[in-house]
């Protein structure tokens, strides 16, 4: 894909090939979830499969020394986690930094 990447700090663009992974949170995922571990929530659980990665904290997703900005529906679907909603399926998008390998 040939598009800009964002500064997963700052939000601004940085020139280079992102590349976009989709994520599916499963009832599988919701299933296996554990409260109170930020590794091991559904959310967690679902970027480990498609990333390799889990580490999530305030809504981003930590890549070495960057910080990805999770998407609201992902950060909204954290929420609801935490709070004992009741939580369906969904995917999202994530686009990761060209310099950052998975």
């Amino acid at each position: 894909m040939d598009a800009a990447s964002t500064c997963p700090i700052c939000g601004c663009v940085l020139p280079g090939r992102a590349r976009r992974v989709t994520v599916r949170v499963g009832e599988h995922h919701i299933a296996l979830g554990q409260g109170c571990h930020s590794g091991r929530d559904p959310l967690a659980l679902a970027l480990l499969e498609a990333t390799g990665i889990s580490f999530i904290a305030a809504g981003r997703l930590a890549l070495g020394r960057f910080w990805v900005r999770l998407p609201r529906s992902a950060q909204q679907f954290l929420v609801a986690y935490d709070t004992g909603d009741r939580l369906t399926p969904f995917s999202f998008d994530l686009d990761l930094p060209a310099n950052v390998r998975v």
